[in-house]
């Protein structure tokens, strides 16, 4: 499923927005945030003042968390730093969009067997005046080897 997502809430997001399914022979999966094909596809953070962040989450069947990418428009320096499972992006200004295929990583604990992942979003601060935007982005998994 694809389309546009704004999550405004402090708490992870029970609403899935986008998902991918395969059956594996228990070898890694890449998994891989990437546009849908139409135009304006794009995983940003929004504030009118303050600073806001919002986390994207990818989960497998549900219930296993097995990265998370945090991203931040804050009235503060840039900072940014990039290892997977857990990325954060930072920088100053109202406005704040990374591209959406920034969200890479591999999942080595999935089984043989079918498998779903699930990206979620949440907003975890300065709710009143943030918020995290995921557009026209889809979810790809795609297991490496065998």
């Amino acid at each position: 499923s694809t389309g546009s997502y704004t999550r405004t809430s402090n708490t992870e997001s029970s609403a899935i927005v986008t998902t991918s399914s395969i059956n594996t022979k228990g070898n890694p999966v890449l998994l891989l945030l990437v546009p849908d094909g139409s135009n304006n596809a794009s995983l940003g953070v929004t504030r009118s003042s303050d600073s806001a962040q919002g986390t994207v989450l990818v989960y497998r069947d549900g219930t296993t968390k097995v990265g998370s990418v945090n991203i931040e428009v804050g009235p503060i320096t840039l900072t940014a730093t990039a290892s997977f499972p857990d990325v954060d992006q930072t920088v100053n200004q109202v406005i704040h969009r990374v591209p959406g295929t920034c969200i890479v990583g591999f999942d080595t604990g999935a089984t043989a067997g079918s498998h779903t992942w699930e990206l979620r979003a949440r907003n975890i601060t300065n709710t009143n005046s943030g918020q995290l935007e995921i557009s026209n982005m889809i979810l790809v998994a795609v297991e490496i080897g065998g």
